[in-house]
């Protein structure tokens, strides 16, 4: 177990970092991808319902970065047993996939499922606030697809 400022060790290693992917729903959902990288670099690919399709890069402070991957960790990423239902087929899809070290996990969120604990989405909102997609999905709510 790394130490309370573990972000600093995960910081200098390229293997660290925090996807998240939303898939379209039978509605208007935004259908985009971001990487977060301990270093900052965000790597966004907007596919629909968003303002900004195709690829996109930015770069975050990397304190924050680093922090959010060490806080997906350590509050259970890698050992959450929750499989979400895939019994609602309308609703949105949301994948997350935390790497550290070559250590990887999925996480499989389907928003139609109410039984679902509330981490998943939780992490689901960390890491789009870290990775500042707002920017690419629009904030005055005009999506390209609509």
């Amino acid at each position: 177990m790394m130490g309370k400022h573990s972000w600093f060790v995960l910081a200098m290693s390229l293997l660290c970092f925090a996807a998240l992917v939303r898939r379209a729903c039978a509605d208007s959902c935004p259908d985009y991808q971001v990487t977060l990288y301990a270093s900052g670099r965000v790597e966004y690919l907007g596919k629909g319902y968003v303002c900004e399709t195709g690829p996109r890069t930015s770069v975050v402070d990397a304190n924050a970065a680093a922090r959010l991957i060490a806080d997906l960790r350590d509050g259970g990423f890698f050992e959450s047993p929750w499989i979400s239902n895939d019994d609602f087929t309308d609703a949105a899809v949301v994948l997350m996939k935390l790497s550290i070290g070559g250590r990887q996990e999925w996480i499989r969120d389907n928003h139609g499922d109410w039984s679902a604990p509330d981490l998943p989405r939780r992490f689901e909102q960390q890491i789009d606030y870290v990775a500042a997609t707002y920017q690419w999905d629009c904030p005055d709510g005009r999506k390209v697809g609509d």
